[in-house]
């Protein structure tokens, strides 16, 4: 999770972060504290968070909840004065966050009426411009709706790989629909769920594809320099080095942007956070935050 503004540290921090953002990031603060305390039993362990001055907070990342549930854990210890000046702590998110659909793309199980409801729907422009927050681009994968939006005129054959094409064309003969035939076709609610399937670098199926992947490498090394230089700054960044929530709760394979950034931000020191869950008991899910 990431920034979109220089961060100063400690009292010209404060001062320094636009009153507008530091209001609705106080304001999602709490409501993430709200929902984390009535749907998990919270307990925290082990020493008391501070903000210091060019931190990495580096966390594993077990459950989609785990952003609500560190919120709801640490907001009142590290901001125990809302909505009165105060350095912010920075996000750096997974991309398809940003993502017009991510809501209806995402989840697995969601029937298709509810995939056509959230499709138009989007949060992109308020993690981009009210709070704290920006993406991180992988340079070796982009999702279905990346190159279709990226291209909208080509092809469907010159932006994906055969099996995409044939999944989405089976999804609109099975509904009925016009058949797909260039980007801007298959971009709609009917595929949402097909639009976030991964394609990487090496199945790039032609010229075009590939010169797409050529400008997320480029983004991604900008999303990355983006985080050096916010650390070097003095600021706050929380990190899960794994990427995206783990399938069965176990820690998976840490990014490789996650060394780099160490290494080239090399901040001052590294907190780890650790969130356990434990639903064998009665009631709502014991949730740990250490």
């Amino acid at each position: 999770m990431a920034a979109v503004a220089d961060a100063p540290s400690g009292r010209d921090a404060a001062t320094a972060v636009p009153e507008r953002r530091a209001l609705v990031y106080d304001l999602v603060g709490l409501g993430l504290t709200l929902y984390a305390r009535l749907a998990f039993r919270l307990r925290t362990v082990g020493d008391e968070l501070r903000l210091e001055r060019s931190t990495l907070l580096v966390a594993n990342h077990p459950r989609e909840s785990d952003p609500a549930v560190l919120a709801g854990a640490l907001f009142s210890t590290v901001h125990p004065r809302p909505f009165r000046p105060h350095p912010l702590v920075h996000f750096m998110l997974r991309a398809d966050l940003h993502e017009r659909g991510f809501f209806a793309g995402m989840p697995r199980a969601l029937p298709l009426w509810a995939r056509r409801l959230l499709f138009p729907l989007g949060i992109g422009p308020i993690l981009d411009g009210l709070l704290p927050c920006a993406r991180i681009r992988t340079a070796t994968t982009m999702l279905v709706a990346d190159l279709v939006r990226a291209a909208p005129d080509a092809p469907l054959e010159e932006l994906l790989p055969p099996d995409d094409v044939a999944r989405l064309r089976e999804r609109a003969e099975r509904l009925g629909r016009p058949r797909p035939r260039l980007g801007r076709d298959a971009d709609a609610g009917d595929y949402a769920d097909l639009l976030w399937w991964v394609v990487r670098a090496d199945d790039a199926p032609s010229p075009l594809a590939q010169e797409l992947f050529g400008r997320r490498a480029g983004e991604a090394r900008a999303d990355l320099q983006h985080f050096v230089d916010l650390v070097r700054g003095g600021g706050t960044l929380l990190v899960s080095p794994e990427g995206r929530a783990s399938p069965d709760g176990s820690l998976q394979p840490l990014r490789r942007g996650a060394t780099l950034l160490v290494r080239r931000a090399k901040p001052e020191r590294v907190r780890p956070l650790a969130v356990a869950y434990d639903p064998l008991t009665s009631g709502r899910t014991w949730a740990y935050v250490g």
